[in-house]
């Protein structure tokens, strides 16, 4: 089964992230909204620094904006004028996987065809990723309502199966504990 790379963000809404054919992938579309956040809070705490509103995901050219800063150190000076440090992390952090940004930070699943990545599987979250497959079921033209999706919860490191009739019960079938990655 084939349906592509989605982000499901909330029970209606679901991003497209085949990077594979012209559209951003998984850590693009959180890269996009962290900076945005970033650049958002600094704009609050430090308006005369006059950062512009839409990066659109692009770290060097923020990071070039942030080296132009006439300061000996700009993260010193972005956290003394009240820059929240997670959402610092967040945008500049490159050491860290952004899809798990995505998950544990925002609360969306991750699609990949027959997979789905989430954190923290909750009856409420099963509902809403069930919901948000067959939504994306709308958009690429399959009825998925009975389809097998296999399910890692990040936070637990186990396995689910569940189609998306069932998870909107809030049921799934455990299999299996996985190794964290490292």
């Amino acid at each position: 089964m084939k349906i592509g790379e989605w982000w499901i963000e909330d029970r209606w809404t679901v991003t497209p992230c085949d990077g594979d054919i012209g559209d951003m992938h998984h850590e693009c579309v959180v890269l996009v909204r962290a900076i945005s956040e970033l650049v958002d809070d600094i704009n609050f705490n430090i308006p005369s620094l006059e950062l512009k509103d839409d990066y659109d995901g692009d770290y060097h050219m923020l990071v070039e904006d942030l080296n132009n800063i006439e300061v000996d150190d700009w993260f010193e000076y972005l956290m003394e004028k009240g820059v929240e440090r997670n959402l610092y992390d967040r945008a500049l952090d490159m050491n860290q996987d952004h899809r798990i940004v995505g998950m544990r930070d925002y609360g969306w699943s991750a699609v990949r065809n027959g997979c789905v990545d989430t954190w923290c599987l909750t009856r409420k979250k099963m509902k809403e990723i069930g919901e948000g497959l067959m939504e994306i079921g709308d958009q690429v033209n399959m009825n998925l309502d009975d389809v097998e999706f296999c399910i890692e919860d990040f936070s637990t490191h186990k396995l689910f199966t569940a189609t998306p009739r069932q998870l909107n019960e809030g049921r799934a079938m455990s299999i299996q504990k996985t190794q964290p990655v490292h």
